[in-house]
């Protein structure tokens, strides 16, 4: 309701608030010369299955846009889904300069005719409202674009909202999700009059969406009725706390997974450059029962619990640094799902069938086949089960070379396991403290490449590649190699040796875990050619 008292603070920071939007981002243009449209974030950035709603889209340059575009990101599990449907509904702007102008301008003759009006008739303080309103109308301005003033004011007052020219114009796309449509990421673009945004994530999943309603921090809550599992949608505006309130039951094993950085890769004028999410959770006296920051290397928090009694607890989200703003955009799913943490192996070789092994919580089944591998070799997402909502797909390898497991135990010299040049070697680094070493036989003056794939196929191996001779001088080494292709990625950690053998003889790989740490999940993939 826009309140009439408001008006003056309204007048005096109007033009201070607008003088922000000097500080545009410099436009990228089409060949023809027409600004590309921005697209900044979406919200909510995602839904359930089965249901039509909107959404905001914050960007810059979003004049000629008419239409959404919608693709997969995932690998496209059935021809038979059907693809969501989105539409452009309308498009709203910020004050330029010049309206600011004249609506500064044209609300201050409005006050003083009010008063005017209202000391020569003698009438009532409270009927202000009243005449404002019908003098504005006359003057061109509606009781709807008092709100958009009031909704201006808000925002420039708000200390939680800054001026971000970048996402200030607000695009509303209708979006519907058929009962047929598949599960999973997908990618949402505006386009019109020959140009296109850039790509946003839209996450799809079969469970009830909730959208946080403010206040929600400070000890306020949302008390979430619903029964689990559940997709809590939100923003983290500066110095924002988000708290939801849920009811779980002993023994429950739930999973509180977060997606952030997930839907918004990158905040160019960020530091670090995404949104660092910490998850918390408290029981209902306020003890926390259990906190994560992240997952691995992975900057979205994930965290498996045990529910210790029955009861009311309450789910914390907020930036690392307390920073925030409307693309601070976050999707937190929350119930007794299914979540793999992990496959073994990462890849397979060109023509076979790979038979994987699923690691995680809540899983009904332990075995998947990746099915008959085609195509070209490199690096691709395969599809886990239907059931496994979350990841919905996996990076995997694909190669040409021959395959084989490692052999436990392979820990030294003098137990190394025997490779070929020309092989892939899927192992674990089983344990803290774990090395692999493997032994290959080779010629004076002979090229040969070790390179480790891991962190890129999203396991925590942070690997350590060493090749010594038979008396243990090294005659090669590495630690992280840079890999601009997988640029998701915010730790380089695949290791890559390349080395000329001195004389003939028999050489050892070494593979350890640069940080010390081991266990069924870290993984790896060690090419040796």
């Amino acid at each position: 309701m826009f309140r009439l008292k408001q008006i003056g603070t309204l007048l005096a920071g109007i033009l201070c608030w607008c003088g922000g939007l000097s500080g545009m981002v410099h436009a990228q243009k089409s060949p023809g010369g027409v600004k590309l449209p921005h697209v900044g974030y979406v919200y909510p950035a995602g839904g359930q299955i089965g249901s039509e709603f909107e959404v905001t889209v914050g960007g810059q340059y979003l004049d000629a846009i008419t239409e959404v575009l919608v693709s997969r990101l995932d690998p496209v599990a059935s021809e038979k889904a059907v693809p969501p449907d989105a539409t452009f509904v309308k498009l709203k702007k910020p004050l330029t300069q010049k309206q600011v102008n004249d609506l500064s301008e044209k609300l201050k003759d409005i006050q003083a005719r009010v008063r005017e009006e209202i000391r020569l008739r003698r009438m009532a303080f409270g009927q202000y409202r009243e005449l404002f309103v019908k003098f504005a109308a006359e003057a061109g301005i509606s009781e709807e674009m008092l709100k958009e003033i009031d909704e201006f004011r808000k925002n420039r007052n708000d200390p939680k909202r800054q001026p971000a020219p970048q996402i200030a114009e607000r695009a509303t796309v209708r979006i519907s999700l058929p009962k047929d449509a598949e599960p999973g990421m997908y990618l949402i673009r505006l386009c019109g009059r020959g140009v296109a945004s850039e790509p946003l994530r839209f996450h799809v999943t079969p469970w009830k969406e909730i959208v946080e309603s403010e206040p929600n921090d400070h000890g306020e809550t949302n008390i979430i009725k619903e029964s689990l599992p559940i997709v809590i949608n939100g923003q983290i505006m500066s110095g924002d706390v988000d708290r939801f309130q849920i009811s779980a039951k002993k023994d429950q094993q739930l999973v509180v997974a977060v997606l952030a950085r997930e839907l918004m890769p990158y905040l160019a004028d960020g530091v670090p450059g995404w949104f660092q999410a910490t998850l918390r959770v408290l029981d209902a006296s306020g003890r926390e029962v259990a906190y994560v920051d992240d997952f691995w290397f992975h900057p979205d928090p994930v965290l498996a619990f045990k529910v210790p009694q029955d009861g009311d607890y309450i789910i914390e989200i907020k930036d690392a640094i307390y920073r925030g703003r409307q693309d601070f955009v976050y999707r937190i799913i929350v119930g007794e799902i299914p979540f793999v943490t992990s496959v073994f192996p990462l890849g397979g070789r060109l023509g076979s069938e790979t038979r994987l092994t699923l690691m995680g919580w809540n899983l009904p089944d332990k075995k998947w086949s990746a099915g008959p591998l085609q195509g070209d070799p490199g690096l691709r997402q395969v599809l886990l089960p239907g059931w496994a909502q979350i990841p919905r797909s996996v990076p995997f390898a694909v190669s040409h070379w021959p395959e084989v497991l490692d052999q436990e135990p392979n820990d030294s010299r003098t137990n190394a396991q025997k490779l070929n040049t020309g092989t892939v070697v899927n192992g674990r680094i089983d344990k803290p403290d774990d090395r692999d070493v493997f032994m290959i036989e080779g010629q004076a003056g002979q090229t040969i490449v070790a390179e480790v794939l891991a962190r890129r196929l999203y396991s925590p191996v942070d690997s350590i590649l060493r090749i010594t001779d038979e008396n243990g001088q090294v005659i090669g080494v590495n630690d992280d190699t840079e890999d601009r292709s997988a640029g998701l990625l915010t730790h380089y950690a695949d290791s890559f040796v390349e080395v000329k053998l001195p004389s003939q003889g028999k050489y050892y790989i070494e593979l350890t875990d640069a940080q010390h740490q081991g266990g069924p999940e870290f993984a790896y993939r060690l090419r040796v050619s």
